[in-house]
């Protein structure tokens, strides 16, 4: 099963309000079935962590938000209440979500804090970018990270007339 069946499986936004299923269905079944390490900033009812976890059985998924409102739970996927400033991850991870803050200064203190967490090739995904800011974030953003990272923008907007529709796709070089 796609990972886009999987968040309509379980309600998730990703692709009932926007289109990130599509790009997620093209980047991360080259991850394979491996053990990995999963983060989510930002989780609402928890559908995306279901997703993940079925899509990466091995995975070990963790969710981070202000406060528990999941609907969807399972003991194999981690849940942490906290907010994103002040928690510090005890790994690094091959993915990080960030759908928290969805505003252009958390959005641009993920991109190059969350950064630090990622293992060499991992990956870093920023959604719900609201394109009238995307440019300060990107200056922000590659401001702090100098050459370590790629750094790419997604622009969905057309698909479902979505003004928030972009992801910053962040690639942390070896």
């Amino acid at each position: 099963m796609k990972l886009s069946e999987l968040f309509t499986k379980y309600g998730s936004d990703k692709c009932t309000t926007h289109s990130y299923g599509l790009i997620y269905d093209q980047y991360f079944p080259t991850f394979g079935n491996h053990p990995l390490d999963i983060l989510e900033v930002g989780v609402q009812y928890g559908g995306s962590l279901m997703a993940w976890k079925d899509f990466f059985p091995l995975a070990k998924v963790t969710g981070v938000d202000l406060e528990d409102v999941r609907k969807w739970k399972r003991p194999d996927v981690e849940m942490v209440i906290s907010d994103i400033l002040d928690y510090k991850p005890d790994r690094e991870f091959d993915i990080i979500i960030e759908d928290g803050g969805h505003q252009p200064e958390s959005q641009a203190w993920a991109g190059f804090t969350l950064v630090k967490y990622l293992k060499p090739n991992g990956i870093l995904i920023i959604e719900d970018i609201h394109t009238d800011y995307l440019l300060g974030i990107l200056d922000k953003i590659n401001k702090e990270l100098e050459e370590k990272c790629i750094v790419n923008v997604i622009d969905l907007r057309r698909i479902k007339n979505v003004k928030t529709d972009c992801l910053i796709v962040i690639v942390k070089q070896t």
